[in-house]
């Protein structure tokens, strides 16, 4: 069997993390291969030394959660609560401190930004994610070894907190399964104690440096609008917070001052720059869907906001940390602090509410009778594209046919503005080219400019969350690199043919791509096809130069650290 099959059957039929997987049957896939490579021998051997340790813990369980009685398992989930936030506060306030002592800042210095934990470093985003990761993972695996009991206390036994720290290790080792099954890891070193992930192309190293560029366009788009007005929020402040040590709850009052909330403000700021990634942010139907969700998530992030700077240390009983608020006031508090009809507001803090199928990263509030427990990572630090994305999707079913069509319309128009605005040549077409009924193709995009003609394939996509949505995006852009050369192909060998088009392709330089919304893949070269992103085409023509920008925290100066990528119309293509 060859490795790329063996991998995909790994990874869907027999991943050592369901639990339906054996021993036996992925044993009898290996002797199917007919030289067992040094990959597949470090994979053979992680499968083993894992797959039965993690069977063993979850029997383990199985066998503790029988003894428990209700009130116990309650007790449980709650746990996996107060550590994730507790975890949250810990980390926040050492990397605060750390940020104190930071002469400037860029996101490359923000992105590597590491911690010291327990005599290691590691890196801040990385045990940010691992919080809520942790969260889904023992949820995940406590409900299925409890048959899915909807049961929840008010209050923590610390008997559980050892059980539930012991499970860190098993969503490490299932992190590194999915890189090795969806993204085209491999183990290069295995022993007990240690595992060295190698990748196969670079693409890992693309992925984050294509994040930070999404960041630096964010905070870029957030230093030069600072004459934006925002109208949707009345100056509401929390005040006398306070937080009840021996259960969560948190209480306040609602206060209207006489001056702007700058926080709520500038968070709004940033949230709507944000939508620079979202081309659906010019259609006002869905860009008045999504600045509503905004405001309610910025109610709660707000509330977290006033949480933080009301605790000075994270020397408390466990239980303070389920931060759990009475579901009236937070209706109350959100209709106040965001002008919208309660109605609006009571439906996306229900959409909001965890249901058991998704993750906490886009469902970061948890319904415990009368109370909401609010988790602190997907508020404050959560991917807000990938959470208005997820409520867009599954509010309007509309949206799924029309983003793609409305996806399209913006790259011509932006592409249209922008070389208009440089007084470039260009001709832009897209549509039907045919040449008899049964002869034709669908063409996304062509630009011709002074010396090119770019033809595209252009793909939306949504945010690719986990290693899962990356390999299944990464198969449609592979699919759309075939389509576009089969396209330009037919372009090219037929083009006399085409009647009232108005691109030639005559003695003409012709680029192959595919656009996407998304800069995940952004970068990459596939069969001659570049991948590029609307942001970054956007970019480029407007600035024509790469780079980063440093931000210095004493002066509050901005040092731009750039390259020109073309200085005149004869280099643009």
């Amino acid at each position: 069997m060859e490795y790329e099959k063996l991998i995909t059957k790994l990874a869907y039929d027999y991943n050592i993390f369901n639990k339906d997987s054996s021993i036996e049957n992925i044993l009898e896939l290996f002797k199917d291969t007919n030289e067992i490579s040094i990959k597949e021998l470090n994979l053979l051997i992680f499968i083993i030394i894992n797959e039965k340790s993690y069977s063993n813990f979850c029997k383990e369980l199985k066998n503790i959660t029988n003894i428990y009685s209700d009130e116990q398992l309650s007790s449980l989930f709650l746990s996996f609560i107060a550590i994730a936030n507790s975890d949250s506060i810990d980390i926040t306030m050492q990397y605060r401190n750390k940020l104190e002592n930071e002469k400037e800042l860029n996101m490359v210095s923000m992105t590597n930004s590491n911690i010291k934990l327990e005599n290691n470093y590691f890196s801040c985003n990385d045990i940010i994610d691992t919080t809520v990761d942790l969260l889904d993972f023992n949820f995940k695996l406590f409900k299925y070894i409890t048959n899915n009991k909807e049961i929840i206390s008010s209050t923590i036994n610390y008997m559980n907190i050892d059980l539930v720290r012991e499970n860190n290790k098993f969503l490490i080792l299932k992190t590194i399964y999915e890189y090795i099954c969806f993204e085209n890891a491999f183990l290069s070193e295995v022993s007990i104690y240690k595992y060295k992930i190698e990748y196969k192309d670079k693409f890992h190293i693309l992925k984050y440096i294509n994040l930070l560029k999404v960041n630096e366009k964010l905070i870029s788009s957030l230093m030069n609008t600072h004459n934006l007005k925002i109208y949707y929020f009345d100056n509401i402040y929390i005040e006398n917070l306070k937080i009840n040590e021996m259960t969560g709850e948190i209480f306040f009052d609602i206060e209207k001052k006489s001056v702007k909330n700058m926080y709520i403000e500038g968070r709004m700021k940033l949230y709507i720059n944000s939508l620079v990634i979202y081309h659906y942010y010019y259609d006002k139907n869905y860009n008045d869907m999504a600045l509503n969700f905004f405001r309610v998530f910025i109610a709660l992030d707000y509330i977290l906001y006033n949480v933080s700077n009301y605790i000075t240390d994270t020397k408390h009983n466990i239980n303070f940390y389920l931060f759990k608020i009475n579901k009236k006031l937070l209706s109350e508090y959100c209709t106040k602090i965001t002008n919208l009809d309660s109605n609006i507001c009571d439906d996306i803090i229900e959409y909001l509410t965890y249901d058991n199928k998704s993750s906490f990263w886009n469902k970061p509030l948890i319904k415990n009778g009368d109370f909401y427990h609010l988790l602190i990572t997907p508020i404050k630090y959560g991917n807000i594209i990938f959470i208005v994305d997820e409520y867009m999707n599954n509010k309007t079913t509309c949206f799924k046919d029309k983003k793609g069509n409305l996806f399209e319309k913006f790259v011509v128009d932006e592409i249209t503005l922008l070389l208009s605005e440089k007084k470039f040549f260009y001709k832009i077409d897209h549509g039907k080219y045919k040449i008899s009924k049964k002869e034709m193709e669908e063409i996304d995009f062509i630009l011709e400019t002074k010396n090119t003609i770019i033809v595209a394939e252009i793909k939306c996509i949504r945010y690719p969350f986990n290693s899962q949505l990356i390999q299944r995006y990464e198969t449609i852009i592979n699919k759309a690199v075939d389509q576009i050369i089969r396209k330009t192909t037919f372009l090219i060998k037929n083009n006399k043919k085409f009647q009232n088009k108005k691109i030639s392709f005559q003695n003409k330089k012709i680029i192959k791509c595919v656009i996407t919304n998304y800069s995940l893949f952004s970068g990459t070269e596939r069969s001659g096809v570049y991948i590029i992103d609307i942001n970054m085409l956007r970019k480029y023509i407007n600035v024509g130069k790469e780079g980063f920008i440093k931000y210095d925290l004493s002066t509050r100066e901005k040092h731009e650290i750039a390259k020109n990528l073309y200085n005149t119309e004869d280099g643009i293509f």
